[in-house]
């Protein structure tokens, strides 16, 4: 039994505090990669039906789409996005792994 804490496991681990940098930066830009697609709906309504501040406001604290002119089938769908889009920036960096071990010529380059 390996009375190792968690701590000084993880430290003495061959996988580097690099790769945990990799691992949020993946799933960052997958989450902001998903989020855009909202962000641009959000945009077009707001313009197209000259929607104000306290319109905004209001949707900022309930996350109601109505205020906004959007379908609430749409707004659960633009918000499932952003969580879609962090899953597949962390597979992307698990196939960039799985990429390194199948070749190894590249593993000291990725």
């Amino acid at each position: 039994m390996n009375n190792m804490s968690f701590v000084q496991s993880g430290k003495d681990h061959p996988f580097h505090w690099v790769n945990y940098f990799w691992s949020v930066l993946a799933v960052g830009c997958g989450y902001f990669l998903g989020q855009l697609p909202m962000v641009i709906v959000q945009t077009i309504k707001i313009r197209e039906h000259k929607i104000g501040t306290t319109d905004v406001k209001a949707f900022l604290k309930t996350n109601d789409f109505s205020l906004l002119h959007i379908d609430y089938n749409l707004g659960f769908l633009l918000m499932l996005l952003t969580f879609v889009g962090g899953w597949l920036g962390y597979l992307f960096l698990l196939k960039c792994k799985e990429f390194a071990i199948k070749y190894p010529y590249f593993k000291e380059k990725i």
